[in-house]
């Protein structure tokens, strides 16, 4: 019996392409896609250089780096369900 070391060291080396599929459906279908709701994001720190006249409609919002996610978040959600 392998140690649970060796099993994890077996499935790093494992390639994508021997991995079985057979027992897992294909999803075609993401008309009924949803996020997780658990989903809580890692905040990253970015500097950037951003327009006055958007910079002072983002505060209009509220908080800036909330409602900036809030947007880039949804725009997001757009392209993947395309």
């Amino acid at each position: 019996m392998k140690t649970r070391q060796e099993q994890i060291e077996t499935l790093r080396n494992l390639k994508d392409e021997d991995i079985d599929y057979s027992d897992i459906p294909e999803i075609t279908d993401f008309t009924n896609w949803q996020p997780n709701p658990f989903f809580k994001p890692i905040k990253a720190q970015l500097s950037a250089k951003i327009d006055k006249d958007i910079l002072a409609w983002l505060k209009m919002h509220g908080e800036v780096s909330k409602f900036l996610n809030q947007i880039l978040r949804e725009k997001m959600f757009e392209e993947r369900k395309k």
